[in-house]
């Protein structure tokens, strides 16, 4: 069998059509830009020895298939990231690409509670529309749109290998193993174990995405658009890490699992969006990252707080909601997370890559156990930040 017959067969065991084909979907043309993106992606990042495909499914998952050794991304996971971004766009985030008159913000009532899975369903789909979406004609904000979905889907990748860069599959005797990464609906069946995977995988991504979106925020510095973006987004790799860590954020939140945070954080498989960003960043006190020195850590960690809510608050028309930093100090959070940080070593690669077993080279993503004083030190600090 084909490498992609095994994937059809794999997928079907999940309930699974098999691999999308992207030429059926012929008025979203960001599917094949994501397909080609995907698989550019997981072979300059393994050098070749990992695969990658969309696959033909509603549901709002990505998965790693060891066996078959293959990213996958859900059709559904693709439509939610571009309907993130889409929103964003349309709303008026970033008003200074393409010159965007202020806009009035009105609190829309039934975006006061319901939760993000519910949200999620209600943004409207996107397409190459430009009737539904004018702003397609503006250089400036597809520009925008473009980096934002990039961004998320190239972190949902990267979290994928993440996973076989830690060589979470080989625990498995299983002889389909499948790392199935479901969000946006109910969250059981987790444990610290599960929640110590997560995390490598969520810090190993972050750290690959920093840099992969440093350079190509660099390649495109001499198109107007490239130039554009790179003012509004990388003045420095701070502000890098800025953009990306509220982005990522807005990932986090808006694929939640329902009702995490009354839950039983035992129970946990993902932890709660603002766990999750608190927990990646930490790991730039630790070890900081590109040319950001550690201590600007604290710094990010509040400004993107602080950015991504507004643009929560621009994308939803609903009223902030900054005082999840505080509840990181929560007792049973700073308890969940020590049992993480004890877990993270079981979890994490050493000695580089799983998927290259002749690999000796350590870089300092590898040692994704950010400091037990990190989290604490990331929530302490409330609302005060200095632009």
């Amino acid at each position: 069998m084909s490498r992609e017959e095994d994937v059809t067969f794999t997928l079907q065991l999940q309930n699974i059509r098999g691999i999308l084909d992207v030429h059926t979907i012929p008025d979203n043309q960001f599917f094949a830009l994501y397909e080609y993106d995907g698989r550019q992606l997981c072979n300059l990042v393994t050098e070749g020895k990992i695969f990658f495909n969309l696959a033909d499914s509603p549901k709002i998952n990505a998965l790693a298939l060891y066996r078959e050794k293959t990213v996958i991304v859900c059709r559904g996971m693709l439509e939610a990231i571009l309907k993130i971004a889409a929103e964003l766009v349309t709303r008026g985030a970033y008003p200074r690409l393409g010159n965007l008159a202020d806009r009035e913000w009105i609190v829309n009532p039934d975006q006061l509670f319901p939760s993000a899975h519910e949200t999620l369903k209600s943004l409207t789909p996107f397409t190459c529309d430009k009737s539904r979406f004018p702003w397609l004609e503006s250089e400036d904000r597809l520009a925008l749109f473009t980096i934002i979905s990039s961004t998320m889907f190239r972190f949902v990748v990267l979290h994928e290998l993440g996973h076989f860069f830690h060589g979470h599959g080989q625990r498995s005797s299983e002889d389909h193993f499948v790392e199935f990464d479901g969000v946006a609906g109910p969250d059981s069946g987790g444990n610290v174990d599960a929640q110590a995977r997560e995390t490598s995988a969520d810090a190993y991504a972050f750290g690959i995405l920093l840099q992969l979106q440093r350079d190509h925020l660099k390649s495109q510095k001499h198109e107007s658009f490239g130039r554009r973006l790179a003012n509004e987004f990388h003045k420095s790799d701070e502000d890098l890490a800025v953009f990306l860590s509220s982005i990522v954020f807005i990932y986090f939140h808006m694929t939640e699992s329902s009702g995490i945070r009354q839950s039983d954080p035992n129970s946990w498989r993902h932890p709660p969006a603002a766990f999750r960003l608190t927990t990646v960043l930490a790991g730039l006190l630790e070890h900081g990252a590109l040319a950001v020195p550690a201590e600007a850590g604290p710094r990010i960690l509040q400004t993107a707080v602080l950015r991504s809510e507004a643009l929560l608050t621009t994308m939803l028309d609903r009223l902030h909601a900054i005082e999840w930093l505080g509840s990181m100090n929560d007792p049973k959070f700073l308890a969940q997370y020590s049992a993480i940080y004890e877990a993270l070593p079981r979890w994490s690669s050493s000695a580089g890559p799983r998927w290259n077993e002749d690999s000796t080279e350590h870089d300092r993503w590898t040692d994704v156990r950010p400091p037990q004083r990190t989290a604490a030190r990331t929530g302490q600090r409330k609302s005060h930040v200095s632009e």
